[in-house]
């Protein structure tokens, strides 16, 4: 195959028909034309040719001149490019596709594929950082802000009453934070250690509960600042008293929570390589402690139960396992704490499977109608089920579900009608469940209140949950029960909680339903300010917001 220069006419012979057209660049004048994928044949061939196929030839010879002559004129506006390689500005005039092929076609070099190929992944990131930043809104004033992190310090002097979000003023109801700076700040041991032993010499289920509780509260490490003090108060309180088993106790809590710290709550690939020697040597320690403090009174349970929590850290046999779960349950037979303990060590997550799971949590609920809190650990496994269930499925709140839920919680209640903690575990699971008449009830029995250490992973979310669940109430009874004026004192009050793109796109939405039912005109421009507020939001219902206001403007103006 025989190609010719445009310019100068110098002619180069091919050996090979190239797939595509391409660049060349011509020896003698240094211009560059277009080659096309076209068969011509030498000069010798042509008398041979039939007059149709040389008729064909001739045209592909004049396009192919007008292509080069394109070209050529092109030549000078690209070559800014082609000189040293590609400029970063040349992004945003051609595609990766022509890119790369005019960087092969003249080095011969397949690297910028790869190359370019990282620069538009980076190029795209920074889109997306800048454009869609993973952010909340402030839902008090509108403006973004990551998400509230609502913090009470408990080791201040006085302890705090109450704590304030948005314009709600929540009670803390928690009877056992308050020890908390008498033994961190004060380091009143003799009291703690007295009020300690007070609770175990009480032989009733709510009185260990109420134990439990008390250790866990006294070594949980809500931040990261208060460990040193943390850790120098109780290796002090250990010196002191160190034939006294509680002090032994608490320090190998916390030395459990701080070796958690330290690993995270992730999965453990995403834990970092150097945390884990140091997550094994505080676990280590916290078993020393425990079972010195065992060793001192083997009547208290729970240095058995924070054994097992240790068994599953350190990855200990099944052996071990039952061996701390026996020594517990020689102290306590009903201990909640220790069982529980033993149910997470058989989770399928851990150590065990679901049927294992399944089959000690049923052995728990037999005990139901003499110990409440047991039956508690059937609740547990159905909602570790429900956890790792499809969204859609909503496992926990299927019917057969549900109503075995419901049993257990009836059954506990009938007992301890005025234990408020478990009304936040309740009001958490039917929320879960989307049992939102339920959950309702619950919130409405626990009012203004908070208490930590929940199901509850912190106020804000609660009071966010909270609101929720009252606009779903209020959704309910507007468009099931069709008692209009009457919902939107539901989706005001859910406003009035949690200020947001969701309960304000609600409360709107009731009135623009209401207006439109009750031909109240008052109604809708009521609806027109709350649709407002709800595009100011940048949340799921900011562009219904927009379109449904739209819609109501167009409609107020006929």
């Amino acid at each position: 195959m025989t190609i010719q220069c445009p310019s100068c006419k110098a002619k180069y012979r091919l050996t090979k028909i190239p797939p595509r057209k391409v660049l060349a660049t011509c020896k003698k004048c240094g211009k560059k034309f277009l080659v096309l994928p076209t068969q011509v044949p030498e000069e010798g061939d042509q008398d041979s040719m039939q007059p149709s196929m040389k008729e064909k030839i001739t045209s592909a010879e004049a396009t192919a001149q007008q292509q080069t002559k394109a070209a050529s004129s092109k030549e000078k506006k690209t070559n800014w490019y082609d000189r040293k390689g590609l400029a970063w500005f040349s992004l945003f005039f051609l595609s990766p596709t022509e890119l790369y092929h005019q960087w092969k076609t003249n080095t011969g070099s397949t690297r910028p594929k790869k190359a370019l190929t990282v620069v538009l992944i980076l190029f795209v990131t920074a889109i997306v950082g800048v454009y869609l930043p993973r952010m909340d809104f402030d839902f008090a004033s509108g403006k973004e802000w990551e998400r509230r992190a609502i913090t009470i310090d408990y080791f201040s002097t006085p302890s705090p009453k109450s704590v304030m979000v948005h314009q709600n003023k929540y009670a803390l109801i928690d009877y056992y934070t308050k020890w908390i700076p008498i033994l961190y700040c004060d380091r009143h041991f003799d009291a703690v250690e007295a009020q300690i032993s007070n609770l175990l010499a009480r032989n009733d289920e709510n009185g260990a509960y109420e134990l439990q509780t008390l250790y866990h509260t006294l070594s949980k490490i809500r931040d990261g600042k208060n460990i040193p003090q943390m850790d120098r108060v109780l290796t002090d309180w250990c010196n002191r008293h160190p034939k006294s088993h509680i002090p032994w106790l608490v320090r190998g809590n916390f030395l459990i929570d701080w070796a958690w710290h330290i690993r995270g709550s992730g999965y453990a690939k995403t834990v970092k390589k150097d945390a884990w020697p140091k997550f094994h040597e505080k676990l280590r320690l916290a078993k020393n402690d425990l079972e010195r403090s065992w060793n001192l009174n083997p009547h208290d349970p729970n240095s058995s139960a924070w054994l097992i929590e240790v068994a599953i850290g350190l990855r200990s046999s099944r052996e071990e396992m039952e061996q701390y779960f026996q020594n517990g349950v020689s102290a306590c037979p009903w201990h909640y704490q220790l069982h529980l303990a033993k149910h997470r060590y058989l989770k399928p997550k851990w150590y065990g499977t679901s049927e294992e799971m399944f089959n000690f949590a049923q052995q728990c609920l037999a005990s139901l109608a003499q110990y409440p809190y047991l039956g508690l650990v059937m609740i547990d496994s159905l909602y570790e089920t429900h956890k790792y269930s499809r969204k859609e499925d909503n496992f926990l709140g299927r019917d057969d579900i549900w109503t075995t839920v419901e049993k257990i919680y009836g059954a506990f209640f009938a007992k301890y009608p005025d234990d408020i903690r478990r009304r936040f575990y309740y009001a958490y699971r039917a929320y879960k469940a989307e049992k939102y008449p339920i959950a309702y009830k619950q919130f409405e029995i626990i009012g203004d209140r908070w208490m930590p250490d929940t199901a509850w992973s912190s106020l804000d979310y609660y009071n966010q949950s909270r609101a929720i669940t009252i606009a779903k109430v209020g959704e309910e009874i507007f468009y099931k029960k069709k008692l209009y004026e009457a919902a939107l004192d539901y989706f005001e009050k859910a406003v009035q909680i949690e200020p947001y793109d969701y309960t304000y796109y609600q409360l709107a939405m009731a009135c623009m339903n209401t207006g439109s039912i009750l031909r109240d005109r008052g109604y809708l421009e009521t609806a027109t300010e709350h649709f407002k507020t709800a595009v100011q939001f940048n949340g799921a219902n900011r562009k219904l917001a927009r379109k449904e206001l739209k819609r109501v403007q167009k409609f107020l103006r006929l």
